[in-house]
């Protein structure tokens, strides 16, 4: 699997782990795990860090040559 489908999928898993998780009052998430939730916070890291990957993958992609005029 290349390096840009792998951030992507790993994006999108976090994504929808963020979703699943959220505040659910003043101490709980809706996992019912007690605020701050692991899995929202491990979810919240994993989409920044794939998020900065595809940045970087995007940026440094090689654009083809253009002949001198």
């Amino acid at each position: 699997m290349q390096p840009t489908e792998s951030a992507r999928r790993q994006l999108a898993a976090a994504t929808f782990l963020m979703s699943e998780h959220q505040p659910a009052g003043r101490s709980l998430c809706t996992c019912g795990r007690l605020l701050p939730c692991t899995v929202a916070l491990a979810s919240t890291r994993a989409h920044e860090h794939n998020s900065t990957v595809l940045a970087l993958l995007h940026a440094t992609t090689e654009l083809p040559m253009v002949p001198a005029r």
